[in-house]
């Protein structure tokens, strides 16, 4: 099963299969599987690891076409991970996926998030999903939220003053972000989550979702990566 923490590795799609959600796990097969290394090494105080995924029978029943997908952690100063994808056959390939990333927080009510001011957004804890853009400079969570932020691609920041940290989530190869808290009666429905445990953590998801989903030619390569900073 996916962990709950950490970066859970969401993909070929993100959220529900596009066309078939019954038959395929949600946020994609990636994120539940064991991973290959097939390098680490330290320079300069640099730590890198590059995991392969393997194509195994069950890998192969979700994702019908042949491929490569590496994840790449390089860890220093800032954290980076990048996930990449070749397509090796002959036909155009559409991709979507996420750097599911979970961060700890002294407590919810207490930080907020800039970056996303006059960003339209999905937002997805309602059906049909409406669409809204944010006026606000500083987002503070005071519920359920789970936003899909269109058409960007600049970081964002979360400020935790409690902690006196800033960590800032910057990103390329993705105009979408996803911001993430199942708040209380959604974290006390989730058989996986402590029903306190929201109050200690918000996602924050560099993503190619919904209209962001890329077209990845036959022998191409895409590389969505993240990168994590703390001050």
């Amino acid at each position: 099963k996916a962990i709950r923490g950490g970066v859970p590795l969401c993909w070929p799609w993100f959220a529900a299969h596009p066309t078939n959600a019954e038959e395929h796990p949600s946020h994609g097969i990636a994120r539940s599987r064991f991973w290959t290394l097939e390098s680490a090494k330290v320079e300069n105080e640099v730590a890198q690891i590059i995991l392969v995924l393997p194509t195994d029978p069950e890998v192969q029943q979700h994702v019908p076409f042949p491929f490569e997908l590496k994840a790449i952690f390089t860890l220093g100063e800032t954290c980076r991970v990048e996930l990449t994808t070749t397509n090796l056959s002959p036909q155009n390939q559409l991709l979507g996926g996420a750097l599911h990333s979970y961060f700890a927080l002294s407590a919810i009510d207490k930080v907020h998030l800039e970056g996303l001011q006059n960003c339209p957004y999905l937002d997805t804890t309602e059906q049909p999903n409406p669409e809204f853009i944010q006026s606000e400079k500083e987002l503070k969570l005071t519920n359920e939220t789970d936003r899909i932020y269109l058409g960007t691609d600049a970081p964002v920041t979360l400020h935790d003053p409690t902690w006196n940290r800033r960590i800032t989530v910057a990103k390329s190869n993705s105009l979408t972000t996803v911001v993430w808290n199942p708040w209380i009666k959604k974290a006390q429905s989730m058989s996986d989550l402590p029903d306190s445990a929201y109050h200690d953590f918000l996602c924050i998801e560099a993503a190619n979702a919904r209209q962001d989903m890329r077209l990845v030619p036959p022998q191409a390569t895409h590389t969505l990566a993240t990168e994590i900073s703390v001050a």
